[in-house]
């Protein structure tokens, strides 16, 4: 029997919901990475992102009440500490998904060949002339004359 809350059960099901369905082979971008869990000196790098076979195999357990097990069946990597690239929590990936055995399941799978950095691409800042809104800026108070207008406000006697 689990000792999840009903809260935690409803977040489980909303992130369940919330998974990247993948179901063939080859290059997806994109993929969040939905935690880093060391395991026998290597990282187990769990996906936001699983196979519609994945997927049925998680409603089956949800419908079971299996409420500690029907999210593990996402897409996973392992990482070796020595690798050039470990992603962190969060963060968005490419994914290289093939046919891979599972023991398990002992057969064919689609599974995680490998991960790669998402690369990015630089955001460009564009900027205004302030020149080309002189007569619009004119017309507005400046802050010594709304200091003055502020001051003259308290100034007054309240009528009453």
């Amino acid at each position: 029997m689990s000792n999840l809350t009903k809260e935690q059960v409803v977040r489980r099901i909303k992130s369940f919901n919330s998974r990247a369905i993948i179901d063939g082979a080859g290059k997806y971008t994109g993929v969040r990475v939905n935690n880093i869990t060391e395991h026998d000196g290597k990282f187990i790098v769990n996906l936001h992102a699983h196979s519609s076979e994945n997927r049925a195999l998680g409603l089956a357990e949800l419908k079971e009440s299996k409420f500690d097990d029907f999210t593990n069946h996402s897409f996973t990597a392992t990482v070796w500490p020595d690798s050039k690239f470990l992603p962190q929590e969060g963060e968005f990936i490419d994914v290289m998904i093939g046919m891979v055995h599972s023991k398990l399941q002992n057969k064919s799978v689609l599974g995680v060949t490998s991960i790669l950095p998402m690369p990015a691409k630089e955001a460009r800042v564009e900027s205004i002339e302030l020149s080309d809104f002189d007569n619009l800026l004119d017309a507005l108070p400046t802050d010594e004359s709304a200091t003055e207008e502020s001051a003259m406000a308290s100034a007054r006697p309240e009528v009453g």
